[in-house]
């Protein structure tokens, strides 16, 4: 297996996993395109093993490589208390392939050929966004494109788009930064009006979605970039050409602008819209703010009965015992009693639940670790400014993680960005 077919099958797999887990081959067995995904990961990982590439894995940053084997441990060691082994090894399976993911990344990639990995995630993020968009306007697409969608991904999104909630796993806001950074830079008319249709569709989607944390991811990323700018205007070479500048008003002017039209087209089409849903919560968005913290809680006195190595990765729902489970069981499965909360919808939360303190302990370090890298990338670098808007795209995704249950989407997504962080480095 050549490097070039090793390359195009790692850029595949990106671009799969940035878009639903669609049925495939399902006249022979069930299989979706993560699956397939998952299939190269591990031929790739394992002829990796195999060759002397494997050599290359020596020259990882050594405290970054033992966070995430120490990680990977505390995971390991969670099936101690599982009840449900299946689900167990369902989450164990999304941490363990997204970081072998960006292991495969960080060895067959260049830095030089990052961009072909950007531009896969540009391509990827397009088409979901165009079916995002088209499946909003149209009920009848929107049927048609949910009946080629793994079950459990069709009955979520059934289930949101019934409360007027549309597309909150597909994490596209993220991009926002890449994007916003490579429209700036860029010198092709034809290229600028494609990034702004991109920025533009992002806008609309995640304002129209009328996703609270979708919306706080995006604001937040707009925030990053902008502090960024303020504090660094004067030292960015590309932002000294006054042509750049005007850019950066123009651009900035069509924001706001399409901020406002995604306001008034999802407040007219569903009554509400994102913003509504913070500044004048509904009945229902009151009772979801409390049942979460409800959850908080009941995590809380079930990982203190098992403070080590928690209850086994997936097992929350398992061991929520509580008056609470039933009630919210009752009101929010649905769909042939198909599970929508199963998770605390905070990630220190759920690794302290479903890992103990090795677990939280262990992500708590990693997450630090990159932390303070990035910290330093960012006060450092002045020539190579991808890797700084790729980091604040990294600390977006993140910030979804603090109020959500995180699934293999948001995992992969998380260490493609992380690997390119790391390549760009």
């Amino acid at each position: 297996m050549g490097k070039n077919l090793i390359d195009i099958l790692i850029l595949c797999v990106i671009f799969f996993l940035r878009l639903p887990a669609f049925n495939i081959f399902s006249d022979f067995f069930n299989r979706t395109t993560h699956s397939l995904a998952i299939f190269f990961i591990l031929i790739i990982f394992l002829k990796t093993l195999l060759d002397k590439r494997v050599k290359k894995i020596n020259n990882f940053d050594k405290v970054l490589f033992l966070l995430i084997l120490t990680n990977i441990l505390a995971l390991s060691l969670s099936i101690i208390h599982a009840v449900n082994l299946i689900s167990y090894f369902k989450k164990f399976k999304d941490y363990l392939i997204s970081f072998l993911l960006f292991i495969i990344i960080s060895i067959y990639f260049k830095k030089k050929d990052i961009k072909k990995i950007i531009n896969t995630l540009l391509f990827a993020t397009a088409i979901s966004l165009l079916l995002q968009i088209i499946s909003y306007l149209n009920l009848v697409f929107f049927n048609f494109f949910i009946n080629f969608i793994h079950p459990q991904g069709s009955k979520f999104i059934e289930y949101q788009a019934s409360r007027n909630r549309f597309f909150g796993e597909f994490l596209d806001e993220v991009m926002f930064p890449i994007i916003f950074f490579l429209m700036l830079r860029t010198k092709n008319k034809n290229i600028f009006f494609s990034y702004l249709s991109l920025i533009s569709l992002i806008i609309i989607i995640t304002i129209v979605s009328n996703w609270r944390t979708k919306q706080l991811v995006l604001l937040f990323s707009i925030f990053l970039l902008y502090v960024y700018f303020f504090i660094y205007n004067s030292k960015i070479k590309f932002m000294i050409n006054n042509f750049n500048r005007l850019k950066f008003i123009f651009i900035s002017f069509f924001i706001l602008l399409f901020f406002l039209l995604s306001y008034l087209v999802s407040l007219n089409l569903t009554g509400q819209n994102s913003f509504t849903r913070i500044i004048f919560p509904t009945e229902l968005d009151i009772k979801s703010i409390e049942s979460r913290l409800n959850m908080f809680k009941d995590a809380f006195l079930i990982g203190k009965d098992f403070p080590l190595t928690g209850v086994g990765l997936g097992n929350f729902y398992d061991y929520w015992f509580s008056k609470e489970k039933n009630s919210i069981k009752l009101s929010l499965v649905s769909f042939n009693d198909f599970p929508l909360i199963d998770d605390p919808h905070n990630i220190f939360t759920s690794l302290f639940v479903e890992t103990g303190l090795f677990g939280l302990l262990s992500y708590f370090f990693l997450i630090a670790y990159l932390f303070f890298s990035d910290i330093n990338k960012l006060l450092l670098t002045r020539k190579n400014y991808m890797i700084i808007f790729v980091i604040f795209s990294s600390w977006s995704l993140f910030l979804f993680s603090l109020s959500n249950p995180i699934g293999f989407s948001y995992l992969s997504l998380f260490w493609i960005l992380r690997a390119i962080i790391y390549k760009l480095s």
